[in-house]
């Protein structure tokens, strides 16, 4: 029987010894790796920069994208530690969007129910954040 802790450094090494060299795998490692250290910068920029509206707009956007439905698990608490925000302050932007009809939530549920105001309200990281991503890898992703 092999021994579970040697397993993930020997997935590791394989997945090294994959992407050496030219191959396609490497390229869009590559390409991935320059997506994700565009959003970290940005991400870092626009909790800096932004309104608490904006950036939970473009959370709630990117979480949409990537689970791809219209229903999701997300916490006022976590989406507190992502925004920089408290979690009270969080609970009063969320209360706003369900409000206006833009999403609705409870106990950590999510549905979106109006993405185009949802778009309208992020601010425009996640925009930026998109296009880079489609320039690297051709497709999409928040």
């Amino acid at each position: 029987m092999p021994d579970r802790k040697q397993q993930p450094a020997d997935e590791n090494e394989r997945l090294r010894e994959a992407i050496k060299g030219i191959s396609p795998l490497r390229h869009v490692a590559e390409c991935y790796l320059q997506g994700y250290l565009a959003q970290l910068s940005q991400s870092v920029a626009c909790n800096r920069k932004h309104s608490l509206e904006g950036r939970f707009a473009r959370w709630m956007l990117v979480t949409h994208d990537r689970v791809k439905g219209q229903e999701f698990i997300l916490t006022h608490e976590f989406l507190a530690d992502m925004l920089g925000a408290q979690r009270p302050s969080v609970s009063v932007v969320a209360a706003g969007f369900q409000k206006d009809g833009v999403l609705q939530y409870s106990r950590g549920h999510v549905q979106i129910l109006h993405r185009a105001k949802l778009e309208a309200q992020a601010c425009e990281c996640y925009a930026h954040v998109r296009q880079q991503f489609k320039r690297v890898l051709g497709v999409p992703y928040g």
